[in-house]
């Protein structure tokens, strides 16, 4: 992934630490991180459904249902 993104121009969007990669967000245009941000725009982006097949996405959708 990191050969991928640099081969873009984009690797920046990876930061590395003590034997751990990040996401750099502030470089990602996503709508989740919009909607996490509380940006206005994104107010109405959650319907009602977030990666439901995962188990683990449970966690966020508490998140996503108390904007």
């Amino acid at each position: 992934m990191k050969k991928d993104l640099s081969k873009y121009g984009l690797s920046d969007v990876l930061i590395h630490s003590r034997n751990s990669y990040a996401v750099n967000t502030s470089l990602i245009d996503c709508d989740y991180y919009d909607y996490l941000r509380r940006k206005p725009e994104s107010k109405n982006s959650y319907r009602g459904e977030f990666m439901s097949q995962y188990s683990w996405a449970e966690v966020y959708i508490y998140a996503l249902e108390n904007y």
